[in-house]
Formats: structure tokens, sequence, C-alpha cells
């Protein structure tokens, strides 16, 4: 039973890990295209970080386990998925559903762990650049290593 619960929370991490690959590789792209404006271009990234995060997190976790065997429409019936569940059932929300739900909440919470460690990383590079004790004690006479700005 602790293996398949690993395991579950394994995914959603990866989930997780994959999303913000893709965030970031989106924006790597999007910035390649060169829009005219910045909204324009806050705008596309927006729009497909939200889509393929959407796509990664709701639509393959749910397809995942769903069995198509019985289902008879031309559009679905050639996924050659056999899992477990054909419907939403109790198994179903007991089983899979508390990892899209922590895929979910890791997915809310990571904006808030990014700015953490990019303030963090920043504050220990300044450190390092100021001197730790012109750093740490807050003296008024900052002095920095660097040539320029």
């Amino acid at each position: 039973m602790q293996g398949g619960y690993a395991i579950s929370e394994l995914v959603s991490v990866a989930v997780t890990v994959v999303n913000t690959i893709i965030r970031t590789i989106n924006i790597i792209l999007i910035k390649f295209v060169g829009y005219h404006t910045e909204s324009a271009e806050i705008t596309a990234i927006m729009i497909s970080i939200f889509v393929a995060t959407f796509f990664n997190t709701a639509i393959l976790l749910l397809l995942a386990d769903a069995d198509f065997s019985s289902v008879n429409y031309p559009l679905l019936g050639w996924i050659p998925l056999k899992g477990p569940y054909p419907d939403l059932t109790e198994n179903w929300y007991l089983n899979i559903a508390p990892s899209l739900i922590f895929t979910m909440l890791l997915n809310a919470v990571y904006l808030y762990i990014e700015f953490a460690i990019s303030f963090g990383t920043k504050a220990l590079f300044r450190a390092m650049d100021q001197g730790w004790g012109t750093y740490c004690c807050c003296r008024p006479d900052k002095k920095t290593k660097k040539k320029t700005i």
C-alpha cells in the first residue's frame, strides 16, 4: 500500500516538474518569435502555459487510468488505453483523485517556492559580492566587487 502511495506522490511531483520545464520552453520559444508589443507577448505566453499545463495536469492524469474499451464513439475509440476505471467510480476517487489534487496543489504553491528560491539566490550572491559582514550587518557603506553596474 505504501509503494502505491509513493508512486502516486512521485507522479504528482513529476507532473509539476514537467509543467515547469514546459513553461520555461514556452517562454523561450515565444520570446524567440518576437511580438511587436510586450502585452501580446505576455498574452501568448500565458495562453500557451495554460494550455500546456491544463493538458499535462488534467487531461493526461485522467486519460492514464481510463478504460476506453467500451467506448463506441469514433473519436475516442482509437485510444488504446485500457485502464482499470471505465468511469468516475468510488475507487477512482480513492486512488486517482488524491494525486490529481496533490498535483494541483503543487502547481498552485510552486509560484511562491520559485519566488523564494530566486530571492534567496539573489540575496546569497549579493552577500558574496559585498562581503558577508557588510551585507549581513546592514552597514551603510556597502562596497561591491563589481566594476560596473
